[in-house]
């Protein structure tokens, strides 16, 4: 079977066999959904760009914000063990006096309240640096005084003058420590 295609003017244009029209056909439809498929593809991977960068984003909001309140907490709790030392004096100074008991049930306080911070914070991901007796370390430590003792190897770390935390891998203070400089 032939097809002829006739212009406005009843003139042949072009004749085909429906094979020839029908391959044609299809071959436009293959084109066309390739063409789709293509586009489909782009935008699928641009809407999986968008969605990792929005939760890249939506996770670095979320460090920072909760960075932000552990550093304020850091002070309430640097406080409560200021506090907790002084109790702890005062405690070995009034040890048979009418204050004994009351400045011993402070303490027990002081250290429960510590002791709960200190475990809430752990769940945050808030990890204390424990400096005293180490080697100095400048990526962990900063050393706000130097001092010379033969009894200690060079460059230990002898006091801590308040404690650094490590948030989540990441060093969120550094210690403040006094070091051994053996010369």
């Amino acid at each position: 079977m032939v097809i002829f295609k006739i212009d406005r003017n009843y003139n042949i244009k072009s004749k085909t066999s429906i094979s020839e029209s029908f391959y044609i056909e299809k071959t436009k439809e293959n084109n066309s959904s390739v063409r789709y498929k293509a586009k489909l593809d782009t935008i699928m991977s641009d809407f999986d760009n968008f969605k990792e960068k929005k939760s890249e984003e939506i996770k670095n909001i979320y460090e920072n914000s909760s960075k932000k309140v552990i550093i304020n907490i850091l002070g309430v709790f640097d406080n409560l063990e200021n506090a907790l030392l002084l109790m702890q004096k005062k405690q070995k100074e009034y040890v048979n006096t009418e204050f004994h008991s009351t400045i011993k049930s402070i303490n027990t306080g002081l250290l429960l309240i510590m002791k709960n911070m200190s475990k809430k914070l752990r769940t945050l991901g808030l990890l204390s640096i424990n400096a005293l007796g180490t080697t100095f370390d400048p990526s962990q430590h900063e050393a706000i005084k130097n001092t010379y003792e033969t009894a200690f190897e060079n460059e230990a770390v002898l006091e801590e003058y308040q404690k650094g935390y490590i948030l989540n891998n990441k060093l969120l203070r550094a210690s403040k420590v006094v070091v051994n400089i053996n010369i």
